[in-house]
């Protein structure tokens, strides 16, 4: 019996070590069929991973270009939107200038008709007070009415100085209305300059002082006209400065042409006034016209020039008339030393008639 369960022993053993072998065999075989599938998932896993990643990079770039499209676009757009708002800016521009320069032609045309009936209706009426207050003061002087009454002869120097007030402004009117021939010739600006301060009424409160540079070409202009431009605007800044003040006059070359540069002392303008500064007949003076510096701006348009002002408070006013030293174009047409008939044109620039 002994060998009987050695035997039966030893086939169990091997049995049961068998058994476990087969089951080893087949985990294992499930073991490397699982990871087989797994590495078979993953696998796909990483094609799909990879088709997605190529999928996005696709569509990154995609978006890139359009996003690129998109700003060229912009830019585009931009530009556009900017050219067309100068362009509408620009019309605007002209559609203003044109609604301005036809409200200056209607305006200076009523002035001229008004100018043209006071010239025929009330110069020959001031003629006559003239003469008569001529009269008056020759006979009066010495007579009873004077000793009786010695106002009578101020009374008299008051109606003169009316009439003479009047016939001016009747000057003033016509000067604006009509537009006259320019005389250019190659011209001493600084002599100009000095010739319209020694016809100027002085005012003893006002110290001028003077500036010129003594290399200062000749320019081409109208002397008379441009004289006329020196008395007015000294005088309108003696009359900015009744308490006294000082006033610089200067002349020097720029670029192609001569300025004229008048500075003074007096009070500020404001910025309301400097907007309607080149309407005719406007004036801030209890005796103005409103024509003085009208005429002044017509007359340096004539030239081809400018007028430019700036205020400050504590530094008072400057007036800057730029003038071409060479006769630039009038009105399209060249001066070359001739008369030249010149039209009243517009400026983007202001002055004053303080």
């Amino acid at each position: 019996w002994q060998a009987w369960a050695a035997l039966i022993a030893g086939l169990s053993f091997t049995i049961v070590l068998s058994a476990y072998a087969l089951a080893s065999l087949r985990k294992t075989d499930q073991v490397e069929k699982l990871v087989l599938e797994r590495t078979m998932e993953l696998s796909s896993a990483n094609q799909r991973l990879a088709h997605e990643a190529a999928e996005r990079s696709r569509a990154e770039k995609a978006v890139q270009q359009a996003n690129l499209r998109l700003e060229a676009l912009n830019r585009t757009l931009e530009k556009r939107v900017r050219q067309r708002t100068q362009e509408l800016e620009h019309t605007n521009k002209q559609l203003l200038e044109a609604q301005d320069q036809a409200l200056r032609s209607e305006r200076l045309a009523a002035i001229g008709q008004l100018a043209g009936g006071i010239d025929h209706d009330l110069r020959n009426p001031l003629g006559a007070i003239n003469n008569a207050v001529f009269y008056l003061k020759k006979r009066i002087p010495g007579s009873e009415l004077d000793k009786s009454n010695p106002r009578v002869g101020q009374f008299l120097q008051v109606i003169e100085d009316q009439v003479h007030h009047s016939n001016q402004i009747i000057t003033d009117l016509l000067g604006y209305a009509r537009v006259d021939s320019l005389s250019i010739s190659p011209t001493n600006l600084l002599d100009v300059i000095e010739d319209g301060l020694l016809t100027l009424e002085k005012n003893g409160n006002v110290r001028i002082i003077t500036e010129f540079d003594p290399a200062l070409p000749k320019v081409m202009i109208d002397r008379e006209q441009i004289r006329r431009v020196v008395t007015n605007l000294v005088g309108n800044a003696q009359d900015a400065m009744p308490e006294g003040g000082e006033i610089t006059i200067s002349a020097r070359s720029c670029e192609g042409s001569a300025q004229l540069i008048v500075r003074d002392s007096g009070e500020v303008i404001s910025q309301e006034t400097l907007g309607k500064i080149f309407d005719p007949l406007f004036t801030t003076k209890t005796k103005g016209t409103g024509l003085g510096l009208a005429i002044c701006q017509q007359i340096v348009a004539q030239h081809g020039g400018s007028i430019e002002v700036s205020s400050e408070p504590g530094k008072g006013s400057t007036f800057t008339v730029t003038l071409p030293l060479n006769g630039k174009p009038v009105n399209g047409k060249p001066v070359n030393g001739k008369p030249v008939n010149g039209k009243p044109a517009d400026s983007n620039t202001r002055t004053v008639d303080k």
